[in-house]
């Protein structure tokens, strides 16, 4: 069954004593202990239905219920909501809140969900458009019991995934009539080696402020990130941080838009593995960074001067001139540069540049909106353009010209994936593998088997090659998207 992931990490408070306390007079003095709380991190991932481009709703509130029945804890700062596409969470991990709760005995968790669009491919129509609408929610608040209760201990922790199944909670009616019915089951999660609690491929945010010291000898410093409809958050720099685009910690400065791959260690720190400093934004002079997929090039092949993106992010907020999940027309010029978002995974060393660009791609676009601040923007002219990690769902093919191919190493080599997603209208995507490679449901290469039978998410950067090229035993005719694959994934 496929599904989606929503884990939540409850971690105990670092080396936090218990307090002690005199009772009321009468009771002879005797003292009580006061247990310390525990720190709850909160992230979720995805794995979403082949027809939903995006599926956006916005969480409102997410309390513990206590066993003894007294009031539930809020894992929300008061005010706070956090707005999610959980379609661009593909075998991602995406941090929604950091808050205390109190020692005891939970029995169950509420989930408040509100503000639902869904992005969708309309092919009844010619040529095919992109659609966003309000989905039918049948739920706004689900309730999932634990069995048996979680045990949050004064100085303990634990870990908990959520599992959100969105291609049965989802179904189709006549004329595209969307509706969804949230279905929660939650089961207890443990660390991953050094990955920790999660990994974040692609964290990203505006940095707020630096600190380029700790009182966390572990750390060598600091800074903090904000996203439009979420928490601000504190990522920790260590000796073994690795930074481009800035000198380092003290070279980053505010405003700029970051773009990390992080963990969340067991005391619930974001510990930074790289940071990517790409750009510096400023929403009063209409720039900001525009994340999202790529649903047209022009001209379609040589160097493109111009592509669409459907918009499903952007930092800082420019809603009044751009409205999320509109189509903002990106017009390339001779100044735009270009980068990758994930320096560490281009393992077959790609260019990446205007010839580079193809529907399907999920991108970065930091962008000027033409006169400033001011009025509705339908074009943007970009500055630069990262390309991001992104996982494409799809089957392996069954074409008996493109089999596996595998080295003499037994590890590097390759495969055809269909992607089963509108937006590449069925073209076939080369997925180059190399030691860098994990494997989830199967163990390596060799045993990815039964072309078309399990459904596959391919995770990494996703090139256009235009000219012909080889990897190693892999080889494919241009002009074709490649992924170069960081992650395997085989769907039960």
């Amino acid at each position: 069954m496929r599904k989606q992931i929503l884990a939540v990490a409850l971690v105990a408070a670092s080396a936090m004593p218990a307090e002690m306390g005199c009772s009321g007079p009468g009771t002879g003095g005797t003292s009580h202990l006061v247990p310390a709380p525990g720190t709850i991190a909160v992230f979720g991932g995805d794995t979403p239905s082949c027809s939903v481009i995006s599926f956006n709703v916005t969480i409102t509130g997410l309390t513990l219920a206590p066993q003894s029945g007294s009031s539930s804890v809020s894992l929300l700062p008061s005010g706070t909501a956090v707005t999610l596409d959980f379609a661009s969470l593909m075998d991602f991990a995406n941090m929604f809140s950091v808050s205390s709760v109190p020692a005891g005995i939970y029995s169950s968790m509420g989930i408040t969900l509100s503000n639902s669009q869904l992005t969708y491919l309309d092919t009844s129509t010619t040529p095919s458009t992109i659609k966003t609408i309000a989905p039918n929610l049948t739920a706004l608040t689900v309730h999932v019991n634990f069995s048996p209760a979680i045990t949050v201990a004064s100085g303990g922790g634990l870990a908990l995934e959520l599992d959100f199944d969105l291609l049965d909670s989802l179904t189709v009616g006549s004329n595209n009539q969307f509706t969804v019915t949230p279905t929660f089951t939650a089961n207890p999660a443990t660390t991953s080696g050094s990955s920790g609690l999660a990994q974040f491929d692609d964290l990203s945010g505006l940095v707020q402020s630096v600190s380029t010291s700790s009182t966390n000898p572990s750390f060598v410093g600091s800074f903090r990130i904000s996203s439009p409809n979420a928490q601000t958050f504190t990522v920790n720099v260590n000796s073994s941080t690795s930074f481009a685009g800035a000198s380092g910690l003290s070279g980053l400065t505010v405003g700029t838009f970051v773009e990390m791959n992080a963990f969340l260690d067991s005391n619930a720190n974001i510990v930074a593995n790289t940071v990517l400093a790409e750009a510096q934004e400023d929403a009063s002079s209409g720039e900001a960074a525009f994340t999202g997929l790529i649903t047209s090039v022009t001209p379609p092949s040589g160097n493109a001067t111009q592509i669409i993106l459907l918009v499903q992010e952007e930092n800082p907020s420019v809603i009044g001139q751009v409205p999320l999940f509109s189509l903002l027309t990106i017009n390339i010029v001779p100044s735009t540069a270009f980068g990758l978002a994930a320096q560490t995974a281009d393992f077959a060393n790609f260019a990446f540049g205007a010839a580079s660009l193809a529907v399907g791609q999920r991108v970065a676009v930091h962008g000027a909106l033409p006169g400033g601040n001011s009025g509705t923007a339908q074009n943007a002219t970009a500055r630069s353009i990262f390309l991001r990690p992104q996982s494409v769902l799809g089957n392996l093919s069954t074409n008996p010209l493109t089999p596996v191919t595998v080295a003499n190493d037994g590890v590097d080599g390759g495969f055809t994936l269909v992607p089963c997603s509108p937006l590449f209208q069925s073209a076939p995507i080369t997925a180059l593998v190399n030691q860098q490679t994990t494997y989830v449901g199967l163990s390596n290469l060799s045993s990815l088997t039964s072309p078309g039978t399990h459904f596959l998410l391919i995770k990494g950067l996703l090139f256009y090659e235009q000219s012909t090229t080889t990897f190693g035993v892999e080889s494919w005719i241009v002009p074709a998207d490649v992924q170069v694959a960081t992650q395997v994934h085989q769907l039960p």
